[in-house]
């Protein structure tokens, strides 16, 4: 019998799976702990249930930060979009239109981008601030 092996890598969905499979069993291992901790099996299933707990925590923590990371991605690459096609003319508004977030959240971003590259925002005459990469 051969035992096929993939070098392909877990999909999200199978680790979202795993992750809160893991979550799941250890409240129910240390459920039932609770209720034989006096016997060897009790024991057994405690610490099953924190090994399980314990991972299923590794696990979604570790979801939460590729979330995070693929979301900064995506705006990173909205940005420089936005920069090549604004030929680097930018304000809070248009990027919060395009990257779907308020416009608090835009400037933000975008003031962090400014003091990462070095700009100054300019204001124009109606008090519109620009940021203008270049």
């Amino acid at each position: 019998m051969k035992i096929s092996t993939s070098d392909k890598p877990i999909s999200q969905k199978d680790l979202t799976m795993l992750a809160w499979g893991a979550l799941f069993y250890g409240f129910l291992f240390l459920g039932i702990a609770i209720f034989s901790y006096d016997t060897e099996t009790g024991k057994m299933l405690l610490v099953m249930g924190l090994a399980f707990l314990l991972g299923g925590l590794g696990g979604v923590y570790y979801l939460k930060q590729k979330k995070l990371m693929l979301n900064d991605e995506k705006l990173n690459r909205l940005f420089y979009d936005l920069v090549l096609k604004n030929k680097g003319r930018i304000t809070a508004l248009e990027f919060a239109i395009v990257s779907n977030h308020n416009p608090k959240q835009a400037r933000s971003f975008l003031e962090a981008k400014a003091i990462q590259l070095g700009i100054v925002p300019e204001i124009d005459e109606e008090g519109t601030i620009i940021y203008i990469f270049k």
